[in-house]
């Protein structure tokens, strides 16, 4: 069974690494520089707008113009597919189960390290208990086999979903709280 929705946007690597590369940080910026459409450079960049004209087959004045400021050729921002793709819409929801997900968190592994620790220190707001039953459903547990593995051992697969989801509660407004702290301490330099 497919337990998450995730969505999958396309777009142009090749454009996007050439702009993080000159130091432009949005469509909007690019457009700017280009004197272009932002609409119409984006649809290029999501690949919903060929970058080559169908009638003749040259290149669009928007991406002659977005070759300029990226100081290349039009050729090296396109593979040979993407100069005649123009898709209905670049993006879709795909459905996953639990190894196809982890497998594409997993792809960056420093994020994923990070993404750990996070967690770790949203468990630390938890009782004892608490900590238990969560970290074994996020595991992978069922309820019913998070009731088995409770020490109090006469709880109900519904206590368990209660405990669970007050868990989620109190991590979520700790890490609310988090970074409230931590964005007084930017505002205020670290001196309160």
């Amino acid at each position: 069974m497919s337990d998450y929705a995730v969505k999958v946007t396309v777009k142009n690597g090749r454009i996007l690494r050439r702009m993080r590369d000159a130091g432009i940080d949005s469509v909007a910026e690019i457009a700017r520089r280009a004197e272009v459409s932002p609409q119409s450079l984006g649809d290029v960049i999501n690949l919903k707008l060929s970058p080559r004209k169908p009638s003749d087959g040259q290149w669009r004045d928007v991406v002659v113009r977005m070759a300029g400021v990226l100081q290349c050729d039009p050729e090296d921002l396109f593979s040979e597919a993407q100069e005649i793709m123009a898709l209905p819409s670049n993006s879709r929801t795909a459905y996953l189960d639990e190894p196809q997900v982890m497998a594409l968190s997993s792809a960056n592994m420093e994020e994923s390290t990070w993404a750990k620790l996070e967690v770790q220190k949203l468990l630390s707001c938890l009782s004892e208990r608490e900590r238990r039953i969560t970290e074994a459903i996020m595991d992978g547990a069922t309820f019913n086999e998070a009731t088995e593995a409770d020490i109090n051992g006469r709880s109900s697969v519904e206590r368990m979903r209660q405990i669970y989801a007050r868990s989620l509660r109190k991590m979520k407004r700790h890490a609310a709280q988090s970074d409230q702290e931590f964005a007084r301490e930017m505002v205020m330099g670290g001196d309160q």
